[in-house]
């Protein structure tokens, strides 16, 4: 009976072994799932870097942390200055003098924002005003909403 156990354990380890030695040869042998070009049975040229464009993004994502390095007690992130724009400056109408002739009058009148000279008779606008009259000494002016200013010369 010895003799039939040992020839079964000898038998079932030469098999085990020889499955073993089988499936390590396979492993080291047969090509790999991941090298495609021994599979096809030649070269099948460069293939890409499957981390190139990994490497691409962390350099574009690394490049702030070398502008400022990162051990400096003085890297502070970068101040971005808002200036506020100045409100335009308020256009005033200004009587520059008044002309007088024999056939009509004149208003002659200056915009802060310019240096032109607008030389306007009665019932003419300039600006949101209507020339409503024109005196030796001024003018009076008529709003749009109704109201009326007199402007004199010389002030």
């Amino acid at each position: 009976m010895k003799s039939r156990l040992a020839d079964f354990s000898f038998s079932a380890l030469t098999i085990g072994a020889a499955a073993l030695l089988t499936l390590a040869a396979l492993v080291i042998w047969l090509p790999s799932a991941g090298n495609s070009a021994l599979v096809r049975g030649g070269d099948a040229g460069p293939r890409d870097d499957p981390f190139a464009r990994f490497e691409t993004d962390i350099a574009t994502l690394a490049q702030p942390v070398a502008d400022r390095p990162v051990f400096q007690p003085s890297r502070r992130p970068p101040v971005i200055e808002v200036v506020e724009e100045a409100p335009p400056p308020e256009v005033t109408l200004t009587l520059v003098g008044v002309l007088d002739s024999e056939i009509s009058k004149i208003a002659l009148f200056r915009m802060s924002n310019s240096e032109e000279i607008f030389r306007l008779r009665e019932g003419q606008v300039i600006g949101d005003f209507r020339i409503r009259a024109i005196g030796d000494a001024g003018v009076t002016l008529m709003g749009t909403d109704g109201e009326e200013v007199l402007m004199k010369l010389g002030s």
